[in-house]
């Protein structure tokens, strides 16, 4: 009876300890968020198409994807892609609507050390992103947006600004 006794405590203190050991989450099964990296790039590389431009001049906001008068983008730049590799490189190459020249660029792209700007360098500076060698001040980075601003002067003929913040918006494809 006792040896049964023994048994059956042994029974219900080894039942318990892996009731409680199942509950336990282990540490490096959580899920852990993704790296601004990761978010860019993907696990190997990812695709982004830039799908608006707005600035703020003289308390307006000018729309850089509908014609007027201070800066558009033209429609061969707007379906441009933009490959993002995990290995720091990327690659601009033409979307639908090409440029005549062609455009593509390549090189390499950097996050600061707060990771809060992005930096595009062109292996060929006389071919190169509109944006290359400007920091991209990021405002917002997930699974399917790249949100921030540039610096950019505004020169129309008539009319010369500079710094004019331009909020870009990039949208995963």
């Amino acid at each position: 009876m006792k040896t049964r006794k023994n048994s059956l405590l042994l029974l219900m203190l080894v039942g318990s300890i892996a009731l409680l050991a199942g509950c336990k989450k282990k540490e490096d099964e959580e899920a852990k968020p993704p790296s601004k990296t990761q978010l860019l790039a993907g696990t190997t590389s990812k695709n982004w198409r830039l799908t608006a431009a707005a600035g703020s001049l003289l308390g307006l906001t000018v729309d850089a994807f509908t014609p007027n008068p201070y800066f558009t983008f033209p429609d061969c730049l707007r379906d441009n892609i933009y490959t993002f590799n995990s290995n720091k490189a990327y690659q601009v190459g033409e979307g639908a609507t090409a440029c005549s020249p062609a455009f593509s660029d390549s090189g390499t792209w950097a996050f600061n050390a707060t990771e809060t700007q992005l930096t595009f360098t062109s292996n060929d500076p006389a071919r190169a992103s509109f944006f290359s060698g400007m920091p991209i001040t990021i405002i917002k980075l997930d699974n399917t947006t790249l949100q921030g601003t540039i610096p950019v002067d505004i020169d129309s003929g008539v009319f010369r600004a500079e710094d004019v913040p331009v909020t870009l918006t990039f949208t995963a494809q």
